[in-house]
């Protein structure tokens, strides 16, 4: 049986992470409690990619970590109590990817187009609004639409957190079913 491979991307800095957190385990629970054979690919940036990370490995299921550059590198962008915590995640990695031959800002627009190539559905914590630099959310989203790949988005409110669908073959973004 062939696994269906959740992609991911997210902001680094959240307003409510346990909603957001709660619900990317609502997500993935649904999927597995589907009986649908899962695994799971990302980076783990600050923010939602650690909170979708966790979320992976607390199901059990298995989950490649893709570093847009060599750890040496990558730990610059974290704050040493983040990096603490990116460190245990890439641990539990059944798979590490370490891009080569690309330097920031670059490099995040590679990583996020190598998760998109390499999932079947992206799942996205996204604000909506207009990437604040290359490889940003917003981008990651657009390749994967452009591609037609099946894109869920979370996006946080003043009440929690928002599932979006986004459908891959309309238009635009703006076709999307909201749960």
């Amino acid at each position: 049986m062939s696994r269906k491979v959740l992609g991911f991307s997210g902001h680094r800095h959240l307003g409510k992470p346990l909603d957001v957190a709660a619900a990317l385990t609502g997500e993935i629970k649904a999927r597995v409690d589907s009986g649908t054979a899962l695994a799971a690919v990302s980076s783990v940036a600050a923010g939602a990619d650690m909170l979708f990370a966790e979320a992976i490995l607390a199901a059990g299921l298995p989950w490649t970590v893709l570093l847009p550059m060599p750890k040496t590198l990558f730990r610059e962008d974290f704050q040493s109590s983040e990096w603490a915590r990116a460190e245990k995640l890439i641990a539990q990695a059944n798979e590490i990817r370490t891009l080569e031959g690309t330097q920031r800002p670059q490099a995040y627009v590679d990583v996020g187009h190598v998760t998109v190539d390499a999932c079947d559905i992206l799942l996205a914590v996204w604000d909506g609004q207009p990437a604040a630099g290359p490889g940003g959310t917003a981008e990651i989203v657009a390749y994967a639409l452009s591609l037609g790949r099946p894109v869920i988005v979370f996006r946080e409110t003043e009440n929690g957190v928002t599932r979006i669908e986004l459908d891959a073959t309309a238009p635009s973004t703006d076709a999307r079913t909201e749960t």
